[in-house]
């Protein structure tokens, strides 16, 4: 009896100790369920942002699809070397109008180049698709006017309407080379008969802006050739000068057109002022054209250039020159020392040099 406490207190001991144990390991294997749910949590959660991120780039594709876009048109542009190449980039998806802007460009410049016909471009279901793509609320200021960047919508106009477009380009000096293209093709597409004046207009905008379409030259060159005026009807002098000097600063020669305003020219009922025929020889001169009846042309002219300007007159031997007409006294004209001192003094006035005397008490 008296081992009775001893062996409950040990019975006691031990079971307190197998309790503890117990919750030891409860307590042990909570901490792992947290530890693990907290793991597993984070998992999901990156999961989630990852799921997330995947979502909104198929909810917002734009900023990709087009830097891919920019990046799959930049490299087959510059791959493409022919018409069909680059009618080709225009099935490229999210194609931008900067884009199909400058494809329409090239286009039309490869046809003007004569690499393929106007007609069987315009039918093509792909140059079709880029004229759609070409719309901008983007608007270019012309003095009081504004002309929309939508060259789809040049289509709409009438011929004098987008002659009076080119006029207002050249007037505010808008070089506007997609938009002249455009003006261009669609001009020689409705193929409309243009009058003098409207010629005169084109040529005179065309050189100013320095743009010598092939296709158009070559349009108003077949309407030239049926509105010049026979030779019993007088052309006014200031529209055959605007038209023989803006071939000269175009660098384009037709015989046949040149030949046909000689005759108006050379009309004795026509009176031209003798700046306007000094610019008529130049023009001659730059395009090496021998006119039949140019010293019919001289006898007349060279007159009145002698009691000209000085550099006018040089002008003139220079002219006469490359076209192999000048005479010996010309030349020797303007070697003379009392020529090449006016000429020279001349320049020195435009250069705003002035001579100074020096005294003759300090002239060594």
């Amino acid at each position: 009896m008296p081992r009775s406490p001893w062996r409950f207190a040990a019975l006691l001991a031990n079971n307190s100790s197998t309790v503890a144990t117990s919750n030891s390991a409860t307590s042990v294997k909570e901490d792992d369920s947290a530890k693990l749910s907290e793991v597993q949590s984070n998992i999901l959660q990156k999961e989630n942002q990852k799921e997330t991120r995947i979502n909104e780039t198929n909810f917002h594709p734009s900023k990709k699809i087009s830097f891919n876009a920019n990046d799959v048109f930049s490299k087959q542009f510059e791959a493409a070397k022919s018409i069909n190449d680059l009618l080709d980039l225009a099935t490229i998806p999210a194609l931008s109008t900067n884009d199909a802007l400058t494809l329409i460009s090239h286009i039309t410049k490869q046809i003007n180049s004569g690499k393929a016909e106007i007609v069987d471009v315009e039918a093509d279901e792909r140059f079709i698709h880029l004229r759609k793509i070409v719309k901008t609320n983007d608007n270019i200021k012309f003095g009081t006017k504004k002309l929309s960047n939508d060259l789809s919508q040049y289509s709409k106009l009438s011929t004098p309407a987008m002659i009076s477009v080119m006029a207002s380009l050249r007037d505010q000096g808008k070089r506007n080379t997609p938009l002249l293209r455009m003006l261009s093709y669609n001009i020689v597409k409705y193929n409309m008969k243009l009058n003098l004046k409207q010629c005169a207009s084109l040529l005179y905008s065309m050189a100013v802006l320095n743009f010598p379409d092939k296709v158009l030259l070559e349009k108003i060159m077949n309407d030239l050739l049926i509105c010049i005026p026979n030779t019993d009807m007088c052309i006014n002098s200031v529209t055959s000068k605007s038209i023989l000097t803006s071939l000269g600063f175009l660098f384009y020669k037709n015989v046949d057109v040149l030949d046909a305003f000689c005759d108006a020219v050379f009309n004795e009922s026509v009176y031209y002022k003798t700046h306007d025929c000094l610019s008529i020889l130049q023009t001659f001169a730059a395009l090496q054209y021998k006119p039949k009846k140019i010293n019919l042309f001289l006898e007349k002219f060279i007159e009145y250039a002698k009691k000209g300007k000085t550099a006018d007159w040089l002008d003139v031997v220079w002219c006469l020159a490359v076209l192999d007409v000048v005479q010996p006294q010309y030349i020797k004209s303007v070697l003379e020392p009392t020529f090449v001192d006016k000429l020279f003094g001349l320049y020195l006035l435009l250069s705003n040099v002035q001579y100074i005397r020096v005294p003759d008490e300090i002239k060594i």
